[in-house]
């Protein structure tokens, strides 16, 4: 499963140009570099890039505390350093559930090395949330941002996208979410978007909702006016979620549309 995560965000940094992609590899990737360490006895790196400034910068992705992670993180150093005859910056990014645990050193009594260890939940979704980056948008949930706000983003982003693009982004948001224990609800809500666009199911689906949302109203308020049936014959699948969550604590007609 750990891999399964690994591989996801790999694909998203290497899609995405925004705010989290730039804060790791300080600024724009200019290449991508494979480069094997089989002297290392775990030689798969995660993310080695060259940015556009001309510095080498790794990213190791991590999804669980590991008390081993700093003696890796300085074997990848070394390795690299022997392979490239280079620096490396090297950047480590806590992706996971648990509280980080985790040094950003490894040290012994002839030894010092230090690297970046970046936390995930540190980073503020606000500005991932209004990034124009698909990628931002994404990992706004892996932050303590409000995850209903990053869905109603992400769903909305998904539906500009052609099909192909669109399902494999949602794909990849489905598999992060997992991350945070989400993937199930984050399935189902991902999923309806192909539904509510199929030409076929789309419009009876909605024609479903509005017939109940519209017999709720009834129940609650008396016969509806012909503005609020015009309200509701011409509204989207998510107009009519929010107007059922308010109508359940409305007095007024008013206060369900305003």
């Amino acid at each position: 499963m750990a891999q399964q995560f690994d591989v996801s965000l790999k694909l998203l940094f290497q899609r995405s140009r925004g705010l989290v992609a730039r804060e790791l590899f300080g600024g724009p990737v200019e290449t991508w570099l494979n480069v094997e360490l089989p002297t290392i006895q775990n030689p798969r790196v995660d993310m080695l890039a060259r940015a556009a400034d001309g510095c080498l910068r790794h990213v190791e992705l991590e999804s669980h505390n590991s008390a081993e992670l700093p003696r890796r993180v300085a074997e990848y150093y070394l390795g690299f350093h022997r392979h490239l005859k280079a620096h490396v910056d090297m950047v480590v990014l806590y992706v996971g559930r648990e509280p980080l645990r985790m040094t950003s050193r490894f040290q012994t009594p002839s030894m010092l090395f230090e690297y970046r260890l970046l936390d995930i939940r540190e980073f503020d979704g606000e500005p991932l949330v209004e990034s124009e980056d698909l990628g931002d948008n994404m990992l706004a949930l892996l932050t303590d941002f409000d995850p209903e706000r990053v869905l109603q983003r992400v769903e909305a982003r998904l539906r500009d996208l052609e099909a192909g693009e669109k399902s494999d982004a949602a794909r990849l948001f489905v598999v992060l979410s997992g991350l945070r224990g989400l993937a199930k609800a984050v399935g189902g809500r991902i999923g309806m978007i192909n539904i509510m666009e199929n030409e076929v199911l789309g419009p009876a689906i909605l024609k479903g909702e509005c017939n109940i949302l519209s017999a709720m109203l009834e129940e609650k308020f008396g016969p509806l006016p012909e503005w609020v049936m015009e309200k509701l014959q011409s509204a989207k699948g998510n107009q009519l979620i929010d107007w059922g969550k308010r109508a359940m604590r409305a007095n007024d007609l008013e206060s369900v549309f305003q």
